[in-house]
């Protein structure tokens, strides 16, 4: 999740800097994307999952079979729409 953190954090919002209470408002912001989103199962990168997306905003994350989170970000047009069509993010 820092990773995600630091390469995406724009995506979800707006954090004054990489702080432990930046990353805990991050991961706050994805748990409330998980509670609310779209599920969809499929796979990020040849790993099975579940898709959780916002259809408005198209703020996405990948839950791994296992449970782990694996990545969030926000979704581009193209990205979306192929999810949509073939359960699958590029």
């Amino acid at each position: 999740m820092d990773k995600a953190f630091s390469k995406h954090r724009n995506d979800f919002g707006s954090y004054p800097d990489g702080s432990k209470s930046s990353v805990e408002l991050f991961k706050k912001d994805v748990s409330e994307l998980i509670n609310t989103g779209v599920q969809k199962q499929g796979k990020y990168r040849n790993v099975e999952g579940t898709h959780i997306y916002n259809e408005n905003t198209k703020q996405w994350t990948f839950i791994n079979a296992d449970g782990t989170i694996n990545t969030a970000f926000k979704l581009s047009d193209s990205q979306y729409k192929y999810l949509i069509e073939t359960g699958v993010v590029k």
